[in-house]
Formats: C-alpha cells, structure tokens, sequence
C-alpha cells in the first residue's frame, strides 16, 4: 500500500511545475488574456472592477519579484508582507515567493507580537498598507521596528502619511513596481520558498493546489482552481 502512494505521489511530483512561479507561466501560456483576478474596490458597486488576465498577473508577479531582488533580496532572505485582500497581496506573496522566502503576517496582531516575528525571522523587507491614522498597523508598528535591525526596506500600498521608520527605505509600491520589467526574471530565479510558521517548498504548495484543482473540476466539470493566500500567524 505505502508503495503504491509513493508511486502515485513520485508520478504526480513529476507532472508539476517545480515552483508557484511557473505554475502561473503555465497558466498564462494557457490562458493568456483571460481573466485570472478581479478586484472589486466597491461593494456598493460591483460593476466597477479592475482585471488582470493570466499573462498580466504573471507580469506583475515578474516585476514583484525583480523588485525585491533589486534590493538585495537573495534565495535566503526573508519578504513579510501584511496587507488585506488586494490585487497588491497576490502580487506581493507570488514575488516574494519567486524572489526568495514570503512570510504573511497578520496585521491584526500586536505591534509587538509582529515585531518578535519580523525579527525571529530576519525579514529584509515588509510590504504593508500606508496608515490613515495613528492607529494604523504601520503606525503602531513603527516604535518597535529597532527591534529588527534585519528590516531594511518597507513598500507601502496605498496613500497615507508614513511615520518615520529610522534608517529604513520606505517605498510606494506601486509605483516601485512600475519601474521593474515584467517581461522576464532578472536573476532568472523561479523557486522559493513560503513561510508562515514554518517553511514550506513550493513543490508541495502546487501538489496541494492541483489536488484542489482535480477535486473542484470533478464537481463543476472544468479544470478552474480558485485559491487565496496564506493566513499569517
């Protein structure tokens, strides 16, 4: 019996792409201009959208990761990001992941909880909302960020007023992304890692998603996967 799982599981292992990243290039290679994620900024009106197709999303993942390794993000090191579900969440865990090691982070914890886990980790870089006011996760957070002598640059999403952060480099996300290619990896690397509590390797992240995948296509009769991201600790 135990033969026959490895077997099976040896043989699934095989037909994956080795990592997240090029699972989505297969994807837009697959599907190109349709739609892969929708955005609904307005409750109230959910005819107001903004879509990414398949070979979109890829290149906004490209310019993510290009981001970070440019700078100084390397296989090893550690992105956090702690951000609510935006186009800019997908964009940010994808990059990490292709760039180096992603970290979720819940921005509902404490400012001093979050610390002791950006600095247990060695994060580089935190990728989070701009604060609208004092109380805001990045407002709060920011006495505490010397604990992490390891967190050299914070992206912000969004506007707001950005308390000071020390020595930081402190940029606006969108508009850093803008300046990276979207064609192509710089570093031509594909495969990181995720981390929430602990490491997990990409190949298994697609082994879990293209079971998901089989089992949702068996009950709708398609091959679609719809999935989200990791919750932080």
């Amino acid at each position: 019996m135990s033969d026959n799982i490895n077997e099976f599981a040896s043989t699934l292992s095989a037909s994956l792409p080795g990592s997240t990243y090029e699972l989505l290039q297969a994807a837009a290679r697959r599907s190109g201009d349709a739609p892969a994620l929708t955005f609904i900024p307005d409750a109230t009106d959910i005819r107001n959208t903004e879509s990414w197709s398949f070979r979109q999303l890829l290149a906004k993942v490209t310019q993510a990761a290009n981001l970070l390794s440019a700078v100084g993000i390397r296989p090893n090191d550690v992105v956090a990001y702690a951000l609510p579900n935006l186009p800019e969440t997908h964009f940010a865990l994808w990059g990490a992941e292709a760039a180096g090691i992603a970290m979720a982070i819940n921005p509902a914890r404490s400012a001093e909880q979050v610390s002791e886990l950006l600095c247990s980790a060695n994060a580089r870089v935190l990728v989070t909302m701009a604060p609208s006011d004092a109380s805001d996760f990045l407002s709060t957070l920011a006495p505490h960020l010397d604990r992490c002598p390891s967190l050299t640059h914070v992206f912000v999403v969004g506007d707001g007023r950005v308390p000071a952060l020390g020595v930081r480099t402190v940029m606006d996300f969108r508009r850093a992304l803008d300046s990276q290619r979207g064609d192509a990896l710089a570093n031509g690397r594909q495969i990181g890692s995720v981390l929430v509590v602990l490491h997990r390797r990409h190949d298994r992240r697609t082994e879990n998603r293209d079971a998901h995948a089989r089992e949702r296509g068996k009950r709708r009769g398609d091959d679609r996967a719809r999935f989200g991201r990791p919750r932080g600790p």
